[in-house]
């Protein structure tokens, strides 16, 4: 294991079959991941400031960790459910995906629902922002920023 990727996170992806309609979260944990949290961000509207935590996460790509294949959000989006049950993203568009930090054994929909994270884990966050660095020739990693 490197030592800039020690942490370990539970992803739940939002997942619409296109062919049934229905809605599923596929749960997967990936190793090899740098969760940095409690960072505030500030931002200013009609005059007044509101702070939000935001939580700063690097999975690095020059190792598997056996993790899962990754595939691009669209991707992703036009698989069957079954075949997306294969793989994990993370995608912003949908505003839907959700990440926590540690290994969750709960399925959204059958052990609890998504709402209910929050409850069982201190650091859980929706993901807001992707910068996909796997094509650098350095460190190969995608930054995350979930809050």
């Amino acid at each position: 294991m490197s030592v800039l990727f020690r942490d370990t996170m539970t992803v739940y992806n939002y997942h619409r079959d296109q062919s049934s309609g229905e809605e599923h979260w596929n749960r997967t944990v990936v190793r090899g991941v740098q969760w940095r949290h409690n960072r505030r961000e500030l931002s200013t509207s009609h005059h007044e400031q509101s702070a939000a935590r935001v939580e700063s996460i690097t999975v690095d790509f020059r190792r598997s960790y056996g993790n899962a294949d990754y595939v691009p959000p669209n991707e992703y989006r036009a698989m069957t459910e079954e075949e997306a049950s294969n793989f994990w993203t993370l995608d912003v568009s949908e505003g839907m995906d959700v990440l926590v930090l540690g290994i969750s054994d709960y399925e959204i929909g059958k052990d609890c629902r998504l709402s209910e994270l929050a409850g069982f884990f201190q650091y859980v966050a929706t993901v807001r922002a992707v910068s996909d660095n796997r094509n650098t020739p350095r460190l190969k990693n995608i930054k995350v920023v979930a809050g």
